[in-house]
């Protein structure tokens, strides 16, 4: 075959390298979570057509540095023949993709932090470029819990329990921020009645009173002595 496959001549960003082979990395810095997966996105161009090429990923920050994985593409009369070694990736979480040489990081720990080398070459030359890979901790959701008065907490190896402390005629309701429906009616109800009886109290009381007949004393009223 005397041509590229398309695969290989997909040119998706133009470096102005001089060589046979110009690469381009999408972005300098990548951060992810651990037991995430991130990509470190490249792409590269061949100027003419090649018969042998190889990328290369490795962790530079190391020392000596780490060669992760490698892939190979040949062109012959049959096809194109892609390997990859190792061939389930390096510790079966990182593969290269052969269409613009990015590599794919799974599961990621915390010791894939660092800065990575992509080499691609061909028989004649070879390019080089560098992402720097920062792997944060696995995000956790912390609750704070407040704990008064009558409350207690109770601890031991593995966990630590947060339950209301026994009190003498107390009940508990599932929602402290609310009361429930029944209760509020009769409360209401309740004080209502309450005020209705009293005022009714008040009014007869006040009949009965009204009601009596008033008592009169009468004063015997004598005559002056009269003279003779």
């Amino acid at each position: 075959m005397n041509s590229v496959p398309s695969l290989l001549l997909q040119i998706l960003f133009m470096t102005g390298s001089v060589g046979a082979v110009s690469i381009t990395v999408h972005q300098l810095h990548v951060g992810g979570y651990e037991n995430s997966s991130v990509i470190l996105s490249t792409s590269y161009n061949l100027s003419k057509p090649l018969t042998w090429l190889q990328i290369r990923w490795e962790l530079v920050s190391l020392s000596p540095p780490l060669q992760l994985v490698i892939c190979t593409i040949r062109l012959s009369e049959e096809g194109s023949i892609i390997k990859q070694f190792p061939e389930n990736g390096y510790e079966d979480r990182m593969f290269i993709t052969p269409g613009n040489g990015s590599l794919t990081i799974n599961h990621m720990q915390n010791n894939d932090s660092g800065l990575y080398r992509v080499t691609i070459r061909d028989k004649q030359v070879s390019e080089i470029a560098t992402i720097n890979v920062t792997v944060f901790e696995e995000i956790q959701e912390f609750v704070d819990i407040e704990i008064e008065d009558n409350w207690e907490v109770t601890a031991d190896e593995n966990k630590t329990s947060h339950k209301p402390r026994t009190l003498g005629h107390c009940f508990c309701s599932d929602n402290s921020t609310s009361v429930d429906l029944h209760t509020t009616a009769w409360i209401v109800l309740g004080s209502r009645v309450s005020s209705a009886l009293l005022s009714l109290i008040m009014l007869g009381s006040l009949h009965l009173y009204l009601s009596q007949p008033r008592r009169y004393k009468r004063r015997k009223i004598l005559a002056p002595d009269r003279c003779y």
